[in-house]
């Protein structure tokens, strides 16, 4: 398929879960794909998938990227906080650490976000709707989605996803072996 998009060189860091599907279905369509991953396992698949294949580690202080992994028309940032409390407060850190490697590199920035900055409040919510995360989580993704929208005032996107279910994502798994959920009858994103 050929593809005629104006934006046609794209890097996605964290070819994880979504990531990773993400980047097959934009080689697909014809874009030239570059991928992150943090393991060297992982750049022999990118690279069977056509992806361009890049080893991108960092920390809250420092990148360890070759510098034209971030000279892209668009960066898409597949990278949620980690789930520990105690590396929770480095995500906007290593957010903008993120943007400063790729200032004026990048021409346009898409964060993958989530929902969970609007809160567990049980209704319908969209782009216009207030945010108020009501756990650590929602907030640093919120200051995250800040950073973005100060860095690239013109050129950026949020996605906030919710209820992720696919191949080898099992919503039920995350209840797996849990007794007393509460509120258990409760919608869940």
């Amino acid at each position: 398929m050929v593809n005629s998009n104006p934006l046609q060189n794209i890097s996605i860091l964290g070819c994880g879960w979504f990531g990773l599907e993400f980047a097959k279905k934009l080689v697909e369509l014809g874009y030239n794909v570059k991928g992150s991953t943090t393991t060297q396992e992982k750049l022999v698949l990118l690279s069977k998938e056509n992806i361009n294949p890049y080893l991108v580690n960092f920390t809250a202080n420092q990148i360890n990227a070759e510098p034209d992994f971030f000279d892209a028309d668009a960066l898409f940032i597949c990278i949620p906080p980690k789930r520990s409390s105690l590396e929770l407060n480095d995500y906007p850190i290593k957010i903008e650490a993120i943007l400063n490697a790729a200032e004026n590199e990048a021409k346009n920035v898409v964060l993958i976000s989530s929902t969970s900055v609007y809160g567990d409040e049980n209704k319908n919510v969209n782009e216009f709707s207030e945010t108020n995360p009501d756990t650590e989580s929602g907030n640093v993704v919120l200051q995250a989605e800040q950073l973005i929208k100060d860095k690239y005032p013109t050129n950026f996107t949020i996605l906030r996803f919710a209820g992720l279910i696919g191949p080898h994502r099992n919503p039920g798994r995350f209840f797996a072996g849990k007794t007393a959920v509460p509120n258990g009858l409760a919608p869940v994103n």
